[in-house]
């Protein structure tokens, strides 16, 4: 049986291969539907039965270029459901911000946002498949009302922990969780 870093970057490798070999049918596909139609009036097909070589070469020149237009990567446009904190007029929540991150190593995030939930988050919007993007961390109201100075800490320790081990680089698409993931209940 591997090590546990074997089977991590086993199962990473994996994925990376779904991936590009999904991709590479994807293209055979789309490459596909645009020959159909060459192939469809070069043979004596399209005079045998001419509606249906019109129609599979509708199909062939719409299906084609709808394909390779979703394979492309889009831009994130999504937007956080809160208000956009004026971090030169927080100072205290800033300083607590830029300590947990010079401990950890981090950059700070280039926008911090007020939510109405208690639930905590960050996220990687913008860019093209991670490159051009920005972070964002998002507090929620009623967690900055009941958390003590060290327990705030801890939950921005917590969400720089998901920059620093890259879990919203890719998340693009939903870099906004859908789900609370990070939801905080106190006992």
């Amino acid at each position: 049986m591997p090590g546990r870093n074997w089977s991590i970057v086993g199962l990473g490798a994996a994925g990376a291969l779904a991936v590009v070999i999904s991709y590479v049918l994807f293209l055979a596909l789309a490459a596909g539907c645009f020959v159909l139609p060459v192939l469809l009036f070069s043979s004596q097909m399209i005079t045998r039965s001419p509606v249906a070589g019109l129609l599979l070469s509708a199909f062939g020149f719409v299906a084609g270029p709808t394909i390779f237009w979703s394979l492309v990567p889009r831009r994130d446009k999504s937007e956080v459901q809160g208000i956009a904190v004026d971090m030169s007029r927080e100072r205290p929540l800033m300083a607590e911000i830029e300590y947990v991150a010079t401990a950890l190593g981090e950059p700070l995030p280039r926008e911090v946002y007020l939510i109405p939930d208690a639930n905590a988050f960050v996220a990687q919007p913008g860019g093209i498949v991670g490159i051009g993007s920005h972070r964002i961390l998002a507090l929620g109201l009623p967690l900055l009302v009941a958390l003590s100075v060290a327990e705030l800490r801890g939950l921005l320790a917590h969400e720089f922990a998901h920059f620093y081990s890259g879990d919203t680089r890719l998340a693009h698409g939903s870099s906004v969780p859908a789900s609370p993931c990070c939801a905080f209940t106190r006992t």
